[in-house]
Formats: structure tokens, C-alpha cells, sequence
């Protein structure tokens, strides 16, 4: 659409029809014959032992066609990583739980009966005795803590550094550091339609199809196909309307490999719709990530240098995203500017939480928070930073402001005010919301003894 008549002209769409009118289809939607229902049984405990499991009263329950434990599947292979850093050590986690568990809503049986609500009443007559151990859900902690029984020696199972420059030297004979701690608040995604899967096996085919809420439904064939040790030619899969992904729904689960695996045994449909508070407790989340950083700056305000050390939760177990956060936190750091020299160094840890991977930015809402939070300090709080200067002030060179016209609150006159833009070409309310914003146009919130240095002075940047 690149001819004259396409630009600026808002596209009307196409699929909305159906969604307002109830005609969507998603995986609940799909029905099967003689189709099966799949309850879980989880883990109560960040990390524990599992000394008791007695699946017998659950078995004898109305409806109930099987229950599988982990001594009852065989050990699938594991989850494929991205290899967005070298180096990456991943722990050995089966997808039902064996004699210990790693996080609270960990699988330790599924429970497969004719109707949904008789799953999951059989799935609460599942007996399970555990015996508590530490729990680690802090990355920071985590990564001073032995390894807790795992199969790998160390809980820092990412690890890698990026090397530019001097930083050493940059940092010594800078005229001003800024430093900055960052806590990240982990986030959990809540997508309108939780995750789903439906798998069927035709023996007289040999074909098994999935029906899944996924975003990459190619690379979950292969990656299903290798985990089950099943030829990727014989499995079909099929996304439908897909309620939500955010980057979550862009790997094999441990449900979905379930699922699939009671599908090819029993050769009939199993379903599997998890709950909010499923998707609560095992859907990869993101964030959660520490950092500690600071920037060297010269005289005039230029960057010279930039160090940081990162620490990523990564969860329990690896997902195929997992290194994919902490890579991008380090890489993508200095952003926009030119930084001569840099030492960052990002690590991924291993905790007894949910897994976390890509989502909604994949890291790079993570490697532009310590960026934000030094351009935007005003100059007022320099007394209370964490920073040392070669004069020994604490306060910005008067010579910084002198750029950026001063840190005056007078407005610029008419006569240095710059001229407002012509209105939007983009028609509609969004097209007068962006005019009536040139004609008042808000100043930066960066600083101006923090700005980028330039030769000249916009009088609309000014305060």
C-alpha cells in the first residue's frame, strides 16, 4: 500500500465482526468426540520433598479414566534454549515432579476423566506428603546460596560480560559519577483467554493434532516433536483465535507435553484449560531483575563510561526464552548514547519461583529503567545522590547548565519559541490530540546538566 491514496488514511478492520458478535473460536471452543478432560495436581511448596504420593483414591474416582505421576511418563527431553548468551547451564527438571519440587504450582500429577469438574474433584483425592526446604524466591539471595540438591554446581546458570573501552580509567578521572540501584518488580501476564491445549491422536493416521493458544505455532511443532521423540510430519497444529500472548505463549509447557503424551497412550482427544490461578503460578513471567549501575561523566556532561552489574531471576526451571531478559538488560543498556567505554555484566539465576522469559519487551523495558531514572533527577536532589565528583561536590559544574540554557524557570520568549508545527495529515481525533500537543509542547523531563551536549539550545526543551 504505498501508493498516494494509502498514507495518512486510517485502514478500516476487518475481524471485529465476529468478536463482538460471540463468533470467535478458541481452543474451549473446539469440540471432539469421546474427548477426555486433564486435571493437574501442583505443588503447594517453593521447594520441598516429595516423601508420600498415593494416586489411588483419585484413580477409583467416578469418571476417572487414568492418573499419571512422574513414575509414570517417561523422561521427555528438555526444553530447547535460545542461546542469546554462550555458555548457558540448565538444570535438569522433569515434567512431572520426582522426589522434589522447585516451585509452588510445579506438576506432580494430572489427573484424565471424562468431564472436567470429575478431573479435578479426583485431582484433590490425590495424596501428596512433602517435606518443606529453603525456599530462594530473591535472585540476590539466591545467587549467595549453595546449590540447594540441584544437578548443577552453582545457582548462576547465566552468565556473561560486555567489554568496551577502559571503564577503569573512564571512572577514575571522570569529573562526576552517578550511581543507581534499580529493584524490578516481577509482573505476571494475564492474557483474556489462559492457556489452552487440546491434543487428539488418530491411530489409523498416525496423526497427532493440536489445538493450542500459542504465538509461534511452527516452532512448537518442531519443539513438541523433539520432546516426544514423535516425527515432526505426523503432528498438526492449530492456532485459533489466540486470547492474548504478550511473548508468554511462545514456548512448550510442561501442560502442553502432558497433554500431548495422555493423547498418544489413551488414543482419544485430552483437553487441558488452565485457570487464572494456574496461570498465576506456572505461566512464564518477566521482570524481577536487579541492577546496580553508574555512569561516568566529564566536565561538559559527556558520557564517558558506563558499568553495571545485572541479576535475573530466571525461576525453577529454564524456559526457551529465559536467557533472552537478562542478554537484552545488558546489551541494550547504553541505549542511544555513545559510551567509549563499558563494562556490564548480566547474570540469570536460578530461584524457587516461576519461570521467567520474553515478555512485552523481552529485557529492553529493563535495560532503559537505569537511563530513565538518571536523566530524569532534577538537578535540586544532587545533594542526595549516591555520587562523587573530582571536585568533591556533589553538585553538577555550574558550566553544565550553560548548554541547556539554565535551570531557569522563565518561559523562553516569543522571539526564541519555536514554531508550532502544521496540523497532523492523519485525520480524526488522534490527528487534533497530536496538533493541540505541538501547540503546547510540555519541557523535557530530562535534566538540563544531564542532557546530551550540543552546540546550540532549543527554547522548547528549555524549562
Amino acid at each position: 500500500m504505498t501508493g498516494e491514496g494509502w498514507v495518512g488514511r486510517p485502514l478500516r478492520r476487518v475481524e471485529d465482526r465476529r468478536f463482538i458478535t460471540g463468533r470467535g473460536q478458541y481452543v474451549d471452543d473446539v469440540l471432539r468426540p469421546r474427548l477426555l478432560h486433564l486435571a493437574f495436581v501442583r505443588s503447594p511448596h517453593a521447594h520441598a520433598r516429595v516423601v508420600r504420593l498415593d494416586a489411588s483414591a483419585a484413580q477409583s474416582s467416578p469418571g476417572v479414566v487414568t492418573v499419571l505421576t512422574g513414575r509414570d511418563v517417561p523422561s521427555f527431553r528438555p526444553v530447547s534454549l535460545m542461546p542469546f548468551v554462550p555458555g548457558i547451564k540448565a538444570p535438569t527438571r522433569p515434567v512431572l515432579a520426582g522426589d522434589t519440587v522447585h516451585m509452588v504450582g510445579e506438576l506432580v500429577a494430572a489427573v484424565i476423566a471424562r468431564d472436567p469438574s470429575e478431573a479435578r474433584d479426583a485431582a484433590e483425592r490425590v495424596v501428596v506428603g512433602y517435606e518443606p526446604l529453603d525456599a530462594l524466591p530473591l535472585a540476590p539471595a539466591a545467587l549467595k546460596a549453595p546449590a540447594l540438591g540441584s544437578d548443577i554446581p552453582s545457582k548462576r546458570v547465566i552468565a556473561h560480560r560486555w567489554n568496551a573501552g577502559d571503564a577503569e580509567t573512564a571512572f577514575r578521572a571522570a569529573a562526576h559519577v552517578e550511581r543507581l540501584t534499580i529493584d524490578q518488580n516481577r509482573v505476571s501476564a494475564m492474557t483474556m483467554e489462559p492457556r489452552t491445549v487440546l491434543a487428539e491422536y488418530d491411530p489409523g493416521t498416525d496423526l497427532l493434532t493440536v489445538w493450542i493458544s500459542i504465538q509461534s505455532p511452527f516452532p512448537f511443532r518442531a519443539e513438541l516433536a523433539r520432546m516426544l521423540d514423535f516425527p515432526e510430519e505426523r503432528i498438526r497444529v492449530t492456532a485459533p483465535d489466540v486470547g492474548g500472548g504478550f511473548g508468554v505463549k511462545a514456548g512448550v509447557y510442561p501442560e502442553d507435553v502432558i497433554v500431548a503424551y495422555a493423547a498418544l497412550t489413551l488414543g482419544r482427544a485430552v483437553k487441558w484449560v488452565s485457570t487464572r490461578g494456574e496461570d498465576f503460578q506456572s505461566t512464564t513471567q518477566g521482570r524481577g531483575g536487579a541492577c546496580e549501575a553508574e555512569i561516568a561523566l566529564a566536565a561538559d556532561g559527556t558520557i564517558t563510561g558506563l558499568r553495571a552489574r545485572i541479576v535475573v531471576p530466571v525461576g525453577a526451571r529454564l524456559v526457551a526464552s529465559a536467557a533472552v531478559p537478562p542478554g537484552r538488560y545488558g546489551n541494550m543498556m547504553p541505549g542511544a548514547y555513545r559510551v567509549a567505554s563499558v563494562d556490564i555484566e548480566t547474570n540469570g539465576v536460578l530461584t524457587t519461583t516461576a519461570p521467567t522469559g520474553a515478555y512485552r519487551g523481552a529485557g529492553r523495558p529493563e535495560a532503559m529503567s537505569p537511563s530513565s531514572g538518571w536523566w530524569s533527577r532534577p538537578p535540586a536532589a544532587s545533594s542526595s545522590r549516591s555520587c562523587t565528583t573530582g571536585t568533591g561536590s556533589s553538585s553538577p559544574p555550574a558550566s553544565w547548565t550553560t548548554r541547556c540554557c539554565g535551570p531557569t524557570t522563565r518561559r523562553p520568549s516569543s522571539s526564541t519559541a519555536r514554531p508550532r508545527r502544521a496540523p497532523s495529515i492523519r485525520s480524526g481525533p488522534r490527528g487534533w490530540a497530536r496538533q493541540e500537543r505541538s501547540r503546547h509542547p510540555r519541557p523535557s523531563s530530562t535534566p538540563p546538566w544531564l542532557r546530551w551536549p550540543r552546540s546550540g539550545c532549543r527554547a522548547s526543551t528549555c524549562p
